[in-house]
């Protein structure tokens, strides 16, 4: 079970002053503790989504060709190096294959 404890709190007289203020949590780093950032004057970057491998595309039969095909590629460089392009070139791959097949699904859901 995880407990989100990191919060910014503040006052109608606070929002006020501040009324483009906003709060992102960050991505934690060699920790469980995810660090907390106030921006007073709002977002100045709009933060990429995350990337989630599906379980669903596990029982589609053409995933697994998808993900052979990048991991399979040769990489240069060091383990670690060659690891980070793998991955990297996996989940483009997958993102690709994914819109082809199951289209834009944040618009699909808005149209619901």
């Amino acid at each position: 079970m995880t407990e989100k404890l990191d919060r910014i709190l503040f006052n109608s007289s606070w929002l006020d002053m501040f009324h483009r203020a906003d709060g992102l949590l960050e991505t934690a780093i060699g920790s469980d503790h995810f660090p907390v950032t106030c921006n007073l004057y709002g977002s100045v970057r709009k933060r990429k989504r995350e990337f989630k491998f599906e379980s669903k595309w596990l029982l589609e039969d053409d995933c697994k060709p998808v993900v052979m095909e990048a991991w399979c590629n040769q990489s240069r460089g060091s383990d670690n190096a060659g690891l980070c392009r793998k991955l990297k070139r996996t989940k483009f791959k997958l993102l690709k294959w994914c819109k082809e097949k199951y289209g834009n699904q944040r618009r699909t859901k808005e149209q619901l």
